[in-house]
Parts: C-alpha cells; sequence; structure tokens
C-alpha cells in the first residue's frame, strides 16, 4: 500500500549512513588534529560526541570530533584542518545558548573554546579589558570589581555563560537597559579567517560598529564561507557607581555573591 511504501522509504532514509566524504576523511582528519593538540585534547569518544552534539536548546546535531584548543595558534591549525579535508565545523563556548548556536551539523568538528578563558590586560583608566573568548561572563567583573569596574551585559546565566557566547547572540540582561546589550560593550575582535582565500591562515583585529546587528544572520552562501573565528575581544568596562544607580547595586550583590 501507499503508507506501507512510505513507512518503508521513511526507514531507508533513517538508516542512511553519514555522506561518504565524512566517512573517508575522519581518520586522516583526527590524526592532523591530534598532532596540532595532543590527543588528550581532541575527544571521539561517544559520550563527549552526545555532549557536544548540543547546547541548551532544545536542538541536537552530529559531531564528528571535539577538539580544545587553548591558544590562538592551535585554533587557527584546528581551522586549518577542516579547511584541509573539507569538514564543516563550529565554535562553542560554554553551551548554554537557547538559540542553537553552538549545535553542529552535518558531522561538524566542534572547537571549543571553553579553554581559553583568561584575562589578558586590563585597562582601568580607559576601562578596557583584552580576554578570551571562553572567559564565564561573571568572571570578569569579579576580576575587575577591585577597580570599581564591572562587564555591564549580565544574562541570567552570567555564571556559566562565556563574553564569545554573549557575542555570538548579541546577549542581554538586566542592565541592557542602561548599557545596551554585548554589542556596545565590545570594542574590538581578533579572529581568525575562515574564508576559502584565508584557509585559517591569518588573524585579523577588527572594530565593531555599533550600528551592525551581531544577531543578522548572512545573506548569502558568500557570507557564509567568509565567516569568522573568534580569538580575543577588547570589551568596554562599565563604572560600579553604587550610590546613585539601582542597576549597579544589583549587579554588585551578583558579583559578590558566590
Amino acid at each position: 500500500t501507499r503508507a506501507g511504501c512510505w513507512a518503508a522509504s521513511r526507514g531507508a532514509r533513517s538508516a542512511r549512513v553519514p555522506p561518504l566524504r565524512f566517512v573517508l576523511v575522519n581518520g586522516a582528519l583526527i590524526r592532523d588534529l591530534r598532532r596540532a593538540l595532543g590527543d588528550d585534547r581532541v575527544r571521539t569518544g561517544s559520550t563527549e560526541l552526545a555532549l557536544y552534539s548540543r547546547d541548551a536548546s532544545n536542538m541536537s546535531g552530529e559531531t564528528a570530533v571535539v577538539c580544545l584548543p587553548t591558544n590562538t595558534d592551535e585554533v587557527g591549525a584546528c581551522v586549518r584542518a577542516c579547511v584541509r579535508h573539507r569538514v564543516p565545523f563550529v565554535a562553542r563556548g560554554s553551551g548554554t545558548g537557547l538559540a542553537g548556536g553552538a549545535v553542529p551539523l552535518e558531522h561538524a568538528v566542534v572547537i571549543s573554546l571553553a579553554k581559553m578563558n583568561r584575562v589578558l590586560s586590563v585597562d582601568a583608566e580607559n576601562r578596557m579589558a583584552w580576554v578570551e573568548p571562553g572567559l564565564l561572563n561573571l568572571d570578569l567583573s569579579r576580576f575587575t570589581l577591585g577597580d570599581g569596574l564591572h562587564f555591564a551585559p549580565d544574562p541570567s546565566s552570567q555564571q556559566s555563560c562565556s563574553i564569545g557566547g554573549n557575542l555570538s547572540t548579541n546577549a542581554g540582561g538586566l542592565c541592557c537597559v542602561k548599557y545596551g546589550q554585548t554589542r556596545e560593550s565590545v570594542l574590538g575582535l581578533e579572529v581568525v579567517r575562515c574564508s576559502p582565500h584565508d584557509r585559517g591562515r591569518r588573524t585579523e583585529t577588527l572594530p565593531v560598529p555599533h550600528h551592525c546587528s551581531l544577531k543578522s544572520p548572512p545573506q548569502d552562501r558568500g557570507q557564509l564561507r567568509a565567516a569568522q573565528l573568534l580569538l580575543q575581544l577588547v570589551v568596554h568596562l562599565a563604572r560600579l557607581d553604587l550610590e546613585r544607580n539601582n542597576l549597579n547595586a544589583a549587579a554588585h550583590r551578583r558579583i559578590k555573591r558566590v
């Protein structure tokens, strides 16, 4: 019957194996990634692949391999390996996002930036800080609390979300009423270029124009091919004026809470 044929064809599709290029290339790709990062920071176990196949949204994908770089050179090596083997990849922070931005599609490589979590420098006089994308939101505010400064974007997951992830979703929070969302607190970026011409060989420092919408999706495939993977951020720090501002007083209480 027509219903029986439809069920049979549906079962055949569900049992279909991954695209051939992924089956053939994964062994060579994993060897290249382990050569760049070491065996302990390239994960292929079923538990890790399942864990990194989703974020805090209700979406899930398919992970080929998980990479855990700790610096800019290693991120570039991961990108070059993926480009060389023509395998898609996606960056991941803390995995707390609700928009599905860290969900890997088409057996992608997950490049986790969670280990890139340092505050590189702070200029308290000019209220600026260089940070890595895996730094937790609240950790930056705790780091600068002694200077009377804090990082204004304060989503409800600020104890566990990363600043790179905040930027990718243009996160907000209570303080965005006064300070705006994350894009208003980011002054510049260092990225590794992922276009076919750059192939992950070049890093570049970019300003962030305040009029651009970081939540807007790419409009065509050309923009998708010219994507950038975040390496470092220059962020603006707000003053904590506890006597005059109730929002800052609430932020201070959250920062001090252990």
